[in-house]
C-alpha cells in the first residue's frame, strides 16, 4: 500500500512553499502556470490528495462519498445547434434524448445516500483535469467514477491505496477496487435471439463507436452471436455523425443508399437509437418498416418514442445505489483487493423492432376501470361518499 503524501512532501518536492500548493489546486490563477505544472508533477508522482474538508481533523474523515463523472448535464443530443429567436433569445434544445443512463446513475446514487442520511458530492469533470479531480476527491472518504471519465492508471491504483473506490459500468480489473457492471453479454444475445427468432432477420449493422468497455462487449457479443444463425453483421463508420445535423444528414443518406443496407440496425446505446430514428424520419424512411432500429440503456426517452424503442434496459438506478450503499458501508476504508458485481439486464420490447402496438383500450373502458378502482378504495377505508 502506499503511503499517504502530505501537503509538506509536495511542497518539499516542487521546492515551492506550502501556500503555493495549496494555490494550485484551489486557485491555480495565483499563480505562474509553470510553477503550477511542477507541483501537480510533484503531486502526481507522490499520489498526493488533498484533504479538503478533513484538513485538520484528527479522524482524517470528511464524512461523504463523491459520484464522479463525465458531464451529467449535457446541454444537448448529438447534433443539437444552438439557434435563437426573433428576440435573440437562444431556443432551448430538443431533449427527446434525455435524461441519459448516467442521469439515473446519479438518480440512484443521491436516492441511496438520502434515505441513510449520507452527505455526498456529485461533480462531473472533463478528462485531463488532474487538480480538479485530486482537490474534489480529497473531500470525500469514498469515491465512485462513471466509465467515460478517468483519471491515469497511476491515479487510480494510489486512490484505490488510500480510499474505497467504485469503478462503474467497468469489467473486472486488477484495480483495488469494486467494479460494477452490466450483463452486456446476455442482454445482446437476447436481443439478437428476438430479432432473428421473431422478425427473421438475417443481416445487421451495429451502430456506434467501440469507445468503451460497454460498447466491446456489447459488439463482441453481437458478433459472437451472429455466428449461432450464420448472418451478417456490419460496422460502419459513424463518421462525424455528432458534428452538426447537416453532418448527421449527410453520414445517414450515404449509408441508407449503400447497397447492402441491412435489415435492422443495433444501435449501442438508446441516445444514438433515438437520434438515427430521428434522421431516417427526415429522410423519408419509415421504423420498422423500412429499418428496425433498437438501442441499449432503457432510457425513459425510448419509452415515449414514436415508435416505442426496443432495447435493452440495464439497472442504472440500482447501479448508483449499490455504489453509493457499497461507499457507506466501507466507512473509508479501501477494499484492499479487487471486488465486482454483474447485474442483470433486460430486453424491453417495444415497436421499432416490428412487434405490434397492443391495442389501446377505449375511454369508457378506461373511465369504468377509474370509477371501479375508486370504489374499492372507498370500501377498504370504509367511506360511504
Amino acid at each position: 500500500m502506499v503511503g499517504k503524501s502530505t501537503l509538506y512532501d509536495v511542497a518539499l518536492k516542487a521546492g515551492v512553499s506550502t501556500g503555493t500548493v495549496s494555490h494550485a489546486f484551489h486557485h491555480p490563477e495565483l499563480i505562474k502556470e509553470d510553477t503550477k505544472m511542477k507541483v501537480l508533477d510533484a503531486a502526481r508522482e507522490l499520489h498526493y490528495f488533498p484533504s479538503g474538508n478533513a484538513r485538520g481533523l484528527a479522524s482524517g474523515k470528511t464524512n461523504a462519498i463523491g459520484l464522479f463523472s463525465f458531464d451529467m448535464l449535457i446541454s444537448s443530443p448529438l447534433w443539437y445547434v444552438p439557434k435563437s429567436n426573433s428576440d435573440g433569445v437562444v431556443e432551448e434544445p430538443e431533449i427527446s434524448t434525455f435524461p441519459l443512463y448516467v442521469d439515473e446513475i446519479e438518480h440512484g446514487f443521491e436516492l441511496e445516500c438520502k434515505e441513510r442520511d449520507q452527505a455526498l458530492v456529485l461533480q462531473a469533470l472533463p478528462n485531463g483535469k488532474y487538480e480538479s479531480f485530486v482537490d474534489s476527491v480529497g473531500r470525500v472518504d469514498g469515491v465512485a467514477l462513471v466509465e467515460g471519465f478517468k483519471p491515469d492508471i497511476a491515479t487510480i491504483k494510489a486512490l484505490c491505496d488510500q480510499r474505497p473506490v467504485v469503478l462503474l459500468s467497468e469489467p473486472k480489473s486488477s484495480y483495488n477496487a469494486l467494479s460494477i457492471q452490466v450483463d452486456n453479454v446476455a442482454g445482446t444475445y437476447a436481443l439478437l435471439d428476438h430479432l432473428v427468432l421473431t422478425h427473421h432477420v438475417r443481416d445487421v449493422a451495429f451502430l456506434g463507436t467501440l469507445d468503451s468497455p460497454d460498447s466491446y462487449e456489447r459488439y463482441n457479443a453481437l458478433m459472437e452471436r451472429a455466428k449461432r444463425y450464420d448472418i451478417s453483421v456490419t460496422h460502419p463508420s459513424l463518421g462525424k455523425w455528432g458534428a452538426s445535423i447537416d453532418q448527421a444528414m449527410a453520414e445517414a443518406r450515404t449509408f441508407v443508399e449503400r447497397e447492402d443496407f441491412p435489415q435492422a440496425v443495433v444501435c449501442v446505446n438508446d441516445q444514438l437509437a433515438l437520434s438515427f430514428m430521428a434522421v431516417m424520419r427526415m429522410l423519408g424512411r419509415r421504423i420498422p418498416e423500412d429499418v428496425i432500429v433498437t438501442g441499449y440503456d432503457g432510457i425513459l426517452a425510448g419509452r415515449f418514442s414514436s415508435p416505442k424503442l426496443t432495447t435493452v434496459l440495464q439497472p442504472s438506478q440500482a447501479m448508483g445505489r449499490l455504489a453509493a450503499r457499497s461507499l457507506i458501508e466501507r466507512r473509508g476504508k479501501p477494499w484492499g483487493e479487487p471486488k465486482f458485481k454483474l447485474l442483470p439486464t433486460k430486453l424491453v420490447i417495444g415497436e421499432s423492432c416490428g412487434c405490434r402496438r397492443p391495442s389501446r383500450p377505449s375511454m369508457d373502458r378506461l373511465v369504468a376501470a377509474d370509477v371501479s378502482w375508486f370504489d374499492s378504495i372507498k370500501m377498504r377505508r370504509g367511506h360511504n361518499w
